[in-house]
Parts: structure tokens; sequence; C-alpha cells
């Protein structure tokens, strides 16, 4: 199994530059680009602090590049939550966070919906 990990992607619901002079949507947009010679992933793990803000639309943002870079892979998806952000955000456009290969909510196994810890079993085609 080959995992892609990505950490602290850190995108805010707006676009452009944060106040910083960071654009954390193209720089994620920039680093999926650069991985898009990798073959064999099977999953996409992003944890900790998806979004800066904590809103829906970095969320949103977050999971148009990378969905749309593991479901052209036929990968699996699974976004754990950091301190910045929001759980009923992150569940509202994430669902339980662990994602399936056509990017439908593969949901949890051994936690309850409100809990953002879980395990989740990952198969790959060998």
């Amino acid at each position: 199994m080959r995992i892609l990990h990505l950490s602290d992607t850190h995108v805010p619901g707006g676009v452009g530059p944060d106040g910083d002079g960071v654009d954390a949507r193209a720089a994620l947009a920039q680093l999926l680009q650069d991985c898009r010679h990798l073959s064999g992933i099977d999953l996409v793990v992003v944890s900790g602090d998806i979004a800066d803000d904590g809103s829906p639309e970095a969320y949103a943002a977050v999971q148009a590049l990378v969905g749309g870079f593991a479901r052209e892979r036929h990968a699996g998806q699974v976004y754990c939550p950091g301190n910045h952000d929001d759980r009923a955000a992150f569940a509202g456009t994430l669902g339980s966070g662990h994602l399936d290969a056509n990017g439908g909510d593969a949901g949890l196994l051994g936690c309850s919906s409100d809990e953002r810890a879980a395990v989740s079993v990952v198969s790959a085609c060998v």
C-alpha cells in the first residue's frame, strides 16, 4: 500500500494570500501538481489543521483539490482534524473524514458520530 500524507494545509475560506502573504490554497494545488507523477497511491491522508479558519468553504476547497487528485488515482482519502479545525464544519463538508476511492463517505469503525478519532479499513488492489 502506498500512502501520500499531507499535513497542516491551513487552507482559508477565502482565496488569495493571507495576512502573512501565504496562499495556502495555491500552495496545496502546486504540491498536488508536483505529486502528479507518483504512481500506485492507494490512500491520501490529510492531517492536522486542514482549514486555517475552520470554515466550510475551506474544507470544500481542500476536498475539491485533494479529492480530485485522489479520485484520478482511485485512491481513498482520510482527513484528520487539528486544533484549527472546527468539528461541525469539518463533518458538514467531509462527513466522517474517511472517504472511499469514489469520494463517498466510508464511515467510521468504533466511534460515535461526534468523535473525530477513528479506525478505517483501507484495502489496496495488488
